[in-house]
């Protein structure tokens, strides 16, 4: 799937996914969102319901409300939105590198590296590990135009001073293609199964390469661009037919038809008036956001026709995003806490994360807090240092699905009666694993809480068998500013061997403390690690568990 198109003037280019779908796996429908309010791009879970907040594992990003994101196979890259640096992000490992700001350039990931694109010098450069020092440079014909793409190991470029386009593979090889298209155009680019598919207006062709080659197909589509200039360009994984996209106000679409026996259509994306963002194309059905009023518009457009239809999303206008991945269409309005998820036909509303309540301001203490003494980690044993593979997000466990040694005595604390103090009473537990539950390598854990907005929660887990001195820290999902929720959902990892033995806590911590804390023992941005508890840290509960599954997340 192509993604924004790094540094253009807002023009979006989307791709159309295979006609065969992957089969979606519903127990982990999940996707990398960006939350401008909360500064980080979480894993967000399809799947989690309220009260429980939908983002897992997070990375923490700066980001102004114009953030963009470009996806890649294995990567993802974040644009800030006000012209900062860039952040390049693994998700498996959650490992996050600043690319620096440059001038008249645009960065893209190639093979999983980052590329930047720089057309007056008339040349690609491939970055090393720091973001700054060059791996390869590849040299162009002419000036770049402002769309490209990634498709096939190969990055693809248009030279609108020649009609060339170009390819470049992984090891930085650059190949043109001479005279495709009517010089002076830009023409739109989309990726294909292997390959690109652009759009020449002036000639009425959509233009199919793939391959190293690159192997070439011309589909002529005459009349149908007569309606342009078009902003997106989308080609059915047959070449069945090719949609063109005119988003902003008034947005429509127009459908051409590349085989001989495919019907051409055309209208318009929604409601005459509304703003419309870049769309995307899965399974016969075009997806895109109406800014207007927050909602997705779905409208067929395969050979079956059919009826357009609209679902809310945001809780009023929005700049949304819309992509699609793994066969799953997603909505996201990045500057609030909604999104939706779609795939043939179920709709999965989803609450990424919960308000917080408004921070008290933390009082002096009466006399100097004990200092903390910042003992480094040790090296943990191969089977007890945390996997450091993507988790997979799960929904919260049900009585349903309790393994047959599960408690059945009742989850969190009793209500309080309208007549309790409403001041916190510093207490939390964790509710969805009781003791002596069987853990996995990737476990989410759900609970509840009643504390003071300065404090947050670290999940801690130590092996107790075989034995181990050190804790394992993971901040509760939110808690890291305080604030924290009366219900909360986090994510942690445990060991990569089955048949281990873990102390679970919960630990409540002041904000500050918790900070400096875990300054000093971070691993990386998931957990960090270290000999004994923090100083001043409350422990709230305790659990005896055993891992049972050691399968990758």
């Amino acid at each position: 799937m192509a993604a924004i198109v790094a540094g253009s003037g807002g023009v979006a280019v989307a791709t159309a996914g295979p006609v065969d779908q992957p089969r979606v796996d519903v127990s982990s429908v999940n996707a990398w969102l960006p939350s401008v309010q909360r500064q980080f791009i979480g894993r967000t879970s399809a799947l989690v319901r309220q009260p429980s907040a939908a983002t897992g594992a997070v990375v923490p990003v700066r980001m102004s409300s114009g953030v963009t994101v470009l996806r890649r196979p294995g990567r993802l890259v974040v644009f800030d939105g006000a012209g900062g640096d860039a952040w390049l992000i693994d998700p498996r490992t959650r490992a996050r590198q600043s690319i620096p700001a440059a001038v008249d350039t645009r960065l893209d990931v190639l093979d999983g590296r980052p590329v930047r694109i720089e057309p007056t010098a008339r040349q690609v450069t491939a970055l090393d590990g720091t973001g700054v020092g060059t791996r390869w440079t590849a040299q162009l014909p002419g000036e770049p135009g402002g769309h490209s793409e990634v498709s096939g190991r190969a990055l693809w470029l248009t030279i609108p001073g020649s009609g060339a386009i170009v390819r470049i593979s992984a090891s930085g090889d650059a190949k043109p293609v001479a005279g495709l298209f009517a010089k002076g155009q830009d023409p739109l680019v989309t990726a294909v199964e292997g390959g690109v598919a652009l759009l020449d207006e002036a000639r009425g062709e959509v233009h199919v390469l793939t391959g190293a080659g690159p192997a070439h197909r011309v589909y002529g589509i005459g009349a149908d661009v007569a309606a342009g200039p078009y902003t997106a360009l989308f080609v059915s994984a047959d070449n069945g037919y090719a949609v063109l996209v005119r988003a902003g106000r008034d947005a429509s679409y127009r459908v051409a038809g590349l085989a001989a026996d495919h019907p051409g259509a055309a209208g318009p994306l929604g409601e005459a008036g509304h703003d419309f963002g870049a769309p995307v194309l899965l399974d016969d059905r075009l997806y895109a956001a109406d800014e207007t009023t927050g909602g997705l518009v779905i409208v067929p457009v395969g050979p079956n026709g059919g009826s357009p239809s609209t679902i809310g999303v945001a809780r009023g206008p929005a700049r949304l995003e819309v992509f699609a991945e793994e066969g799953v269409v997603w909505v996201n309005d990045p500057n609030g806490p909604d999104a939706l998820a779609v795939h043939n036909g179920d709709r999965w509303p989803v609450v990424k994360y919960l308000p917080q309540s408004p921070a008290k301001t933390r009082p002096a203490p009466s006399k100097p807090p004990p200092k903390v003494t910042k003992t480094p980690p040790l090296p943990p044993k191969v089977s007890d240092r945390p996997s450091t593979e993507a988790p997979t997000v799960r929904p919260p466990r049900t009585p349903g699905r309790t393994a047959p040694s599960r408690s059945t005595k009742p989850n969190g604390p009793p209500t309080p009666s309208p007549s309790a103090s409403p001041s916190p009473t510093n207490t939390a537990r964790i509710t969805n694993i009781q003791e002596n539950d069987s853990v996995s390598t990737c476990e989410r854990v759900t609970g509840r809480a009643d504390v003071e907005a300065s404090k947050a929660l670290f999940l801690v887990h130590r092996r107790v068998s075989p034995s181990s001195d050190t804790y394992y820290f993971y901040y509760v999902s939110g808690s890291r500013d305080g604030g924290v929720g009366r219900t909360w959902s986090s994510e942690m990892r445990f060991g990569t061997a089955a048949g281990q033995s873990y102390e679970l806590l919960l630990l409540i911590i002041d904000v500050d403390d918790a900070r400096d804390f875990w300054n000093s023992h971070q691993v990386d941005d998931f957990y960090a690690a270290a000999n004994s508890l923090p100083a001043g840290s409350k422990q709230a509960h305790r659990l005896g568990v055993r891992q049972t599954d050691a399968t990758d997340c």
